[in-house]
């Protein structure tokens, strides 16, 4: 972890950022928390203001203390846009501790509108615990075996991705 704080970028009043999404969600992991991309261009100014006005907010920065906060130059990673589908900027996506998409936030938002989309990507942030609750409930779920199928074959644990699917196929 300590390489990892070499990553932070204190940009925003109250909050770290991170610049490196790998280091996050390694982070993200280790701490059991999800992860907020505030994607951004140089020449947009709505992230300008998202940055300097609407993140530096009080309640926000106290909501985004919650997260592993990761802020990149969306035009560095075209890999991540296409995989999130990112049409503009500022663009914010919500990730789970396994960097499994929650929500996104596109466009200049209000600042009730971040700390809304903050708040509930905060309360949706535990999925694979959520569908594994469902399973102990009922266990030959195919919906469930199929869902935990997809949440594990896009973490990346290809085993426990195909042990699901052949439950919910079986």
């Amino acid at each position: 972890i300590l390489a990892g704080l070499l990553l932070f970028e204190p940009l925003l009043a109250g909050t770290t950022w991170l610049s490196s999404i790998k280091q996050g969600l390694e982070l993200a992991k280790e701490t059991n928390r999800p992860v907020i991309i505030d994607l951004y261009a140089d020449w947009c100014t709505y992230c300008k203001v998202l940055e300097n006005e609407i993140f530096p907010s009080p309640s926000i920065s106290t909501e985004l203390d919650k997260f592993i906060a990761v802020r990149l130059n969306g035009e560095e990673f075209p890999n991540l846009m296409n995989k999130f589908d990112v049409k503009g900027y500022p663009t914010i996506i919500f990730l789970d501790k396994n960097g499994n998409f929650l929500d996104k936030l596109t466009g200049l938002p209000t600042r009730e509108m971040v700390l809304h989309k903050i708040r509930d990507s905060y309360e949706k942030r535990d999925i694979e615990g959520i569908l594994l609750t469902r399973l102990k409930a009922d266990p030959q779920g195919v919906i469930t075996n199929y869902k935990l199928g997809v949440y594990y074959y896009q973490s990346g644990d290809l085993q426990k991705a195909n042990r699901y699917f052949l439950n919910s196929y079986n």
